[in-house]
């Protein structure tokens, strides 16, 4: 035989969720979020960024090549081998 369901007359007798007297939401006197008084955003009195009045190349007023006053090498005006005055004895 097939089972049939038979409605309970009246329902059920009371609900199991239990109500709390207090919500769980605790609400706070201010929001969370505190509104700053200024904005973060600092304005800069100068615009961004700052053009140079000079370029940062510094010209050389004179070439870093120093010429020499004399030709190099520079020629010995006398030859290194000392003479001897005189020669030991054996």
């Amino acid at each position: 035989p097939a089972l049939t369901v038979v409605p309970v007359p009246g329902g059920s007798p009371a609900p199991r969720c239990i109500p709390s007297p207090a919500p769980w939401r605790i609400p706070s006197p201010a929001s969370w979020s505190i509104p700053s008084p200024a904005p973060l955003q600092i304005p800069s009195p100068a615009p961004w960024p700052i053009p140079n009045p000079a370029p940062w190349q510094i010209p050389s007023p004179a070439p870093l090549r120093i010429p020499s006053p004399a030709p190099w090498p520079i020629p010995n005006p006398a030859p290194l081998q000392i003479p001897s005055p005189a020669s030991s004895p054996a």
